[in-house]
């Protein structure tokens, strides 16, 4: 089985309601698209960049998945910055199904879809969720326990060590080590 295929299994193999998330600073917007039938289920709406507006967020696809007899959710977002890790905390929290879409790939279908390339938070949201039920998206990975352990010390290895070169570059040769460029 390909990795299209595999993807598509994801969206298809059961009814899943496919919720796409625009992210922003303090708030975000969802479109929620029935996965059989690719139609939206109702106007997209936003919420609040909190863990209010992420209760919200589940109590309105659980309405809507129960209203078009979903199975079950699969929650797709455009990566904004790092405005979208709280709320992929919360919901792998919950244990729901989380994917991205690469957002050089909403940039390019809006332009392709009305030729338009403004900027619109109701419209990336439902270009979210579509690209997500065509398969065009990859799947989150956010370490847990040594594993984030260990990407924060290499982040923090990686940090140090462009600081000890631009002093290096400020002090010219003569530092050897940290403590000798006083």
């Amino acid at each position: 089985m390909d990795q299209r295929a595999r993807k598509l299994e994801i969206i298809k193999s059961e009814h899943a309601l496919v919720v796409g998330v625009d992210v922003g600073k303090y708030r975000h917007w969802a479109c929620l698209l029935d996965g059989r039938t690719e139609l939206a289920l109702g106007p997209a709406f936003a919420f609040q960049n909190s863990g209010e507006g992420f209760e919200r967020l589940v109590s309105a696809v659980s309405k809507a998945q129960r209203k078009a007899g979903a199975t079950k959710a699969v929650f797709a977002m455009e990566p904004a910055g790092h405005y979208w890790k709280p709320l992929v905390w919360f919901l792998k929290r919950i244990g729901m199904t989380v994917v991205m879409v690469n957002p050089f790939h909403v940039k390019r279908r809006k332009e392709f879809d009305d030729n338009f390339p403004a900027k619109n938070d109701r419209k990336d949201a439902w270009l979210v969720a579509r690209l997500a039920n065509e398969a065009s998206f990859f799947k989150v990975y956010f370490p847990e326990g040594v594993y984030a352990e260990l990407r924060n010390l290499v982040q923090a290895r990686h940090q140090h060590q462009t600081k000890w070169n631009m002093l290096r570059r400020r002090h010219g040769s003569s530092c050897v080590s940290p403590g000798s460029c006083n």
